[in-house]
């Protein structure tokens, strides 16, 4: 028994030692800890937080999905919150029971322009229809074949059809594949028909179908209200954006389009073998939305126009102006996926909750940028343009300028010098509606002195006390201007437009620019104005 508690006395130094080590690790631990808790109170009770982790919300600033709006900026602080909450993306999306989207798409940019869709306005769907021309899936949604079912004679009697087939024995990323392929424009107006016949089978009964392409955007709540107020869902409706095909209308495709569930049925039903009879016409016609045009009207219906409602302009092309202003906006076209996320980040954090209207996207998207020019840059003016007269000039002008130029006799004296400068360009809207003596522009030779008559001259026709300055300011027809080549062109609208460092035929810059004297003087003739919804013709 004795043995067994005997402990060697090497041993029982060692213990000691250990225990010493065990205090002093306590007491240093407990140092540390006090001293971390001093830092913190002096912090008011927060850790530091190393910039690296600074990204988002900081800790104790409030939920992690509320971010600073990148949308609210100088211009904009009234009309959109200062934070952007996407914790519940879906509160201010309307109901859309009834209502079907069917969005077109190809495998060669499905993956460049769905995401931004699908993390967006698409998240809010309980339903919806993705038709390629392709079988894919795309994370948890799924992308139909619509054309899984032309015909092999068809297939093998167009070459568009090379690039399907191309795609379906693609073994690595479509893009890989496809790239230098061409046919994706040709192969796609087989895809409406076989679209149309593909949903009624799909999704029947629905009262709308919504149409429309991976680069269109859809203001649903202005798009619901309109359908749930105003339309008429027991009618043979179709209705859009009215484009001409050899005279022959028809909705374009990439502005969106509408059709009553009842005509769907209707023309489903009443054409025996649809798409295979559409599907043998698609090689002698251009587009496939002309197809739809032509399969609707062989049951009786014409495409009814609801221009600027649905519209194939995006934000940054848009013509604001008369007719675009107080109306609605139901669709946009040539949308980017950055610029979806956008529409989409506006539609969640701005501040009114009326039907947004066009001028809710100048005031967004165009007014902060609105300077009075921008070099390398088109902001398409292209309404009305001021050509030299001699030989040379008119022979080297495009055919485009040469169509809307304005004769040589029917010049004003400012209008004759448009062409020689931007300043000479920009000047031909700051003198619109003004009386501009040509004995007074002949004697100021340079652009500053030029300049300076046509603002006193403005200055003196806005102070009237009269309604002639009101009428003045809200008549205005002449908002901006572009000079490229020796030519100006001004238009009656002003729209932001895009960059643009040159051209094919490689010769002088583009220069554009904006009269924002006038711009701001007819917003505020133009004042306050309800919704204008524009009744389908």
């Amino acid at each position: 028994m004795g043995a067994t508690n005997y402990v060697p006395l090497s041993c029982r130094n060692g213990m000691r030692r250990f225990r010493i080590l065990q205090l002093m690790l306590v007491l240093s631990c407990s140092a540390m800890l006090g001293l971390a808790i001093v830092h913190i109170r002096r912090l008011g009770g927060r850790p530091a937080v190393p910039a690296f982790a600074r990204a988002g919300p900081r800790a104790g600033d409030g939920p992690a999905h509320v971010y600073n709006n990148t949308l609210h900026r100088p211009g904009t602080e009234g009309a959109v919150e200062a934070q952007f909450d996407f914790g519940s993306p879906c509160s201010r999306f309307p109901n859309t029971d009834g209502v079907l989207l069917v969005m077109k798409t190809g495998a060669s940019e499905s993956y460049d322009k769905l995401p931004a869709h699908l993390l967006t306005s698409l998240q809010c769907l309980p339903d919806f229809l993705l038709f390629s021309d392709l079988e894919q899936q795309m994370g948890k949604y799924h992308l139909h074949d619509v054309l899984d079912g032309v015909a092999d004679t068809v297939k093998s009697a167009n070459k568009e059809f090379a690039l399907y087939e191309a795609q379906l024995s693609c073994p690595v990323s479509q893009k890989q594949c496809t790239k230098d392929l061409e046919g994706a424009w040709n192969l796609d107006k087989y895809k409406f028909i076989n679209m149309l016949v593909r949903t009624w089978a799909m999704r029947p009964g629905r009262k709308w179908y919504v149409f429309a392409e991976a680069d269109s955007y859809v203001f649903w709540p202005n798009l619901m209200l309109w359908l749930r107020t105003r339309a008429e869902p027991d009618a043979d409706v179709y209705v859009g954006n009215v484009a001409l095909a050899n005279g022959f209308p028809f909705a374009h495709g990439g502005s969106g389009y509408v059709i009553s569930g009842q005509l769907v049925k209707r023309v489903v039903e009443s054409i025996p073998g649809l798409a295979t009879k559409y599907d043998a016409a698609a090689p002698a016609t251009c587009c496939g939305d002309v197809l739809m045009g032509k399969a609707l009207a062989e049951v009786g219906v014409t495409v009814r126009h609801a221009l600027p409602m649905f519209n194939g302009e995006r934000t940054n092309t848009l013509p604001f102006g008369e007719g675009h202003w107080c109306e609605p906006i139901l669709t946009l076209h040539h949308m980017d996926a950055e610029q979806v996320g956008l529409a989409w980040q506006f539609e969640q954090t701005r501040t009114k909750t009326s039907p947004i209207q066009i001028r809710d996207l100048y005031h967004q998207f165009f007014a902060p940028n609105l300077v009075p020019t921008r070099d390398a840059w088109d902001n398409l003016s292209q309404d009305v343009c001021y050509i030299a007269p001699d030989t040379k000039s008119q022979d080297e002008a495009d055919q485009d300028f040469k169509a809307v130029q304005k004769n040589q006799p029917a010049k004003t004296p400012v209008e004759r010098d448009a062409h020689t400068s931007p300043a000479a360009c920009a000047a031909v809207c700051e003198a619109a509606g003004l009386d501009v003596p040509e004995r007074d522009w002949a004697a100021r030779t340079t652009d500053d002195a030029r300049a300076e008559l046509l603002a006193e001259l403005y200055g003196a026709k806005s102070a009237a006390h009269d309604e002639s300055a009101a009428a003045f300011h809200k008549n205005r027809r002449c908002f901006q201007w572009r000079h490229h080549r020796g030519v100006c062109c001004t238009a009656e609208s002003f729209k932001l437009g895009r960059p643009r460092r040159g051209d094919d035929k490689g010769g002088g810059p583009w220069t554009s620019g904006w009269f924002v004297r006038g711009i701001n003087d007819w917003i505020k003739a133009k004042g306050e104005c309800d919704v204008r919804w524009q009744e389908p013709e």
